[in-house]
């Protein structure tokens, strides 16, 4: 494993984001664990939005949909770039978020 996190923090990775799969193992054991979702948000070294932990869409992706939470939080709640994000524009505006609203604005499915 390359992961220096990896038995520490399976636990708690289970106990912050409900379970574990088998797709982020792919980033323990390739070298890449720097890029996990999951890493990234425990030891919060990027940007991380404010609302991710209290966002409804990030509480509804389940175990088959983690190649999408990977996209998504990559390129919006754990970059620079979250500000961007639809969700994020629409709260600071204080107008109403479709409960199916993704932060690249399109539908979830």
């Amino acid at each position: 494993m390359s992961c220096p996190k990896f038995i520490d923090s399976v636990r708690r990775c289970e106990k912050e984001f409900g379970e574990v799969t088998d797709a982020t193992f792919k980033f323990c054991i390739n070298g890449n664990h720097q890029d996990c979702p999951i890493l990234k948000t425990i030891e919060q070294k990027n940007p991380i939005c404010e609302y991710f932990k209290n966002c409804p869409i990030y509480k509804n992706f389940k175990v088959s949909d983690f190649d999408k939470f990977v996209d998504l939080t990559s390129r919006f709640c754990l970059s620079e770039n979250n500000k961007n994000c639809v969700r994020y524009q629409l709260n600071i505006a204080q107008e109403p978020i479709p409960a199916d609203l993704l932060p690249d604005g399109s539908v979830w499915e």
